[in-house]
């Protein structure tokens, strides 16, 4: 997902990425319910709006994928 944006787009999505981890469980406008085990982070990057899909298993978060709208 990171190929081709902006050079502080991987950096800001990482950060949020990892604003979620830390303080879970949060609620918007970082992170959104998309189903009854998934999520998304919402990132603002200058090439738009990215999102990246997430589970939990127990204490860990795994992504599954990502993509810029």
């Amino acid at each position: 997902m990171v190929d081709g944006l902006d050079r502080d787009a991987p950096r800001t999505i990482g950060a949020d990425i990892k604003t979620v981890q830390l303080g879970w469980p949060l609620g918007m406008p970082l992170a959104r319910k998309l189903a009854p085990s998934s999520w998304e982070v919402r990132s603002h990057v200058p090439d738009g709006n990215a999102r990246s899909m997430f589970t939990t298993r127990g204490a860990t978060t795994v992504l599954l994928h990502g993509f810029i709208k």
